[in-house]
């Protein structure tokens, strides 16, 4: 049996129902790190027409604090393993939306903000 080959947002949603993924921030000083719900980042890149290659996820995001480009995302596979890695402050923000607005919103205003870029 060949196991199918992960490169694309799509197929983790395919093969394991979406998860989420792990941004840090490349600055080794700055250490911050957001959690995304990967359907929801997928669907946002749809409506956008962009590409959902899991290579081409830093692309997206910048640090709200220092402003460096993110480093290579981790998928987290369960809700529970969200607090492990420690990923309770929110400073990296999708691309097109004010990094420091979205680290300030709370869940409805983040939707908001998404929202307002379409």
């Amino acid at each position: 049996m060949s196991q199918r080959v992960v490169s694309t947002m799509t197929d983790l949603c395919e093969l394991h129902g979406g998860g989420w993924m792990l941004i840090r921030c490349a600055n080794g000083l700055c250490k911050r790190m957001r959690v995304f719900e990967v359907r929801e980042i997928r669907d946002h890149w749809r409506k956008r027409r962009w590409s959902d290659r899991w290579k081409d996820v830093p692309e997206h995001f910048r640090c709200a604090l220092c402003g460096s480009r993110p480093q290579h995302p981790e998928w987290i596979a369960s809700r529970r393993d969200i607090g492990a890695v420690g990923a309770a402050e929110a400073y990296l923000a999708p691309h097109g939306i004010d990094p420091r607005a979205w680290a300030l919103a709370g869940p409805d205003d983040r939707e908001r903000l998404i929202k307002a870029r379409r």
